[in-house]
């Protein structure tokens, strides 16, 4: 089963670059630095497509969620927090363009 969600990775509805330019929300990337497997300098291009993307690097071999647990939570919870700041400061007007 884990060969075939990578294998499935490679087929062309999998590429969904193209969307990227749709997706107007803030868009936060929490990076493993020492991920060997995805490397940050072949997704570049893709993350500065995002019109609103933050990107976080760790010190990490792959899944900063997992290898640096406290430091994650942390990124995630002032990230979260400066959208809510932000939508507060847009007013009403922010909720219904965006609900």
């Amino acid at each position: 089963m884990l060969e075939q969600a990578w294998r499935s990775f490679a087929t062309p509805e999998a590429d969904t670059r193209a969307l990227v330019s749709r997706i107007t929300c803030s868009v936060l990337f929490a990076w493993a630095a020492r991920d060997r497997f995805v490397q940050l300098g072949r997704s570049l291009p893709a993350i500065r497509q995002f019109p609103n993307a933050r990107l976080e690097k760790f010190p990490a071999g792959h899944a900063v969620h997992l290898e640096m647990p406290e430091a994650f939570e942390a990124l995630v919870e002032r990230f979260l927090a400066e959208m809510v700041t932000q939508a507060r400061s847009l007013g009403p007007q922010a909720s219904q363009d965006h609900g």
